[in-house]
């Protein structure tokens, strides 16, 4: 993938932060596998983000979605998914997805 913008949260500005965020985040599998799910919805017309936390908020246990928003367009798809209805296409590749991807057991030691 490409590098990360450099004011984001993943770019050189926060220093040892952004370090961090890379290692657990920044990852190249997921990034190809987040932007076939991207591709997936675009062509279905329907935003992945919205998506994505309606897949969410249809997990057992989960009673409501932490969500952030730098923009007001993001903050917009995320609260659509209250009223999103996925089909079972769509559950399916994202449960399929989230059950594909590899995880990383956290370090030992507080969080840096």
């Amino acid at each position: 993938g490409s590098e990360p913008e450099a004011e984001g949260r993943f770019g050189p500005r926060l220093g040892a932060t952004a370090e961090t965020y890379r290692r657990r985040y920044w990852r190249e599998e997921a990034l190809q596998a987040i932007a076939g799910l991207k591709a997936f919805f675009e062509a279905r017309g329907r935003s992945l983000t919205t998506a994505a936390v309606a897949w969410v908020l249809e997990q057992e246990g989960v009673t409501a979605a932490i969500v952030g928003a730098s923009r007001a367009a993001q903050l917009e798809a995320t609260l659509a998914a209250a009223d999103f209805q996925l089909d079972p296409e769509e559950r399916a590749a994202l449960d399929g997805l989230w059950y594909a991807l590899p995880r990383q057991r956290p370090e030992p030691g507080p969080v840096r």
